[in-house]
């Protein structure tokens, strides 16, 4: 399992073919994107997470602020939010299920 989190400043910006590159080499299974917003930039990167294989997402993009740093968690297993009542906070959890015996 390969994990990437990586801060991709401003939404990625002018950079994101070159973030998006460079997660194709990495192969991730789990990606987390700091900096991650709701405009083009990054949701071409979300896009490409997609294709790769990356198809469960979940961001904390804002609706009415879309140009406002977040996050975005794109996983090769399935996601869900779960709630901590200690916290007050919702959280995503990866659902990793074990291999099916062969």
């Amino acid at each position: 399992m390969r994990i990437v989190s990586w801060n991709i400043l401003d939404g990625g910006g002018g950079r994101a073919a070159l973030i998006a590159e460079q997660l194709e080499r990495w192969q991730p299974s789990v990606v987390v994107l700091c900096e991650y917003r709701g405009t083009q930039p990054s949701q071409t990167l979300a896009s490409h997470l997609s294709e790769m294989g990356l198809t469960p997402q979940r961001s904390t993009v804002a609706t009415d602020h879309r140009a406002k740093n977040a996050l975005l968690v794109a996983s090769r297993w399935p996601l869900r939010l779960c709630e901590n009542d200690k916290l007050h906070r919702v959280m995503t959890t990866i659902d990793l299920k074990p291999a099916e015996a062969t």
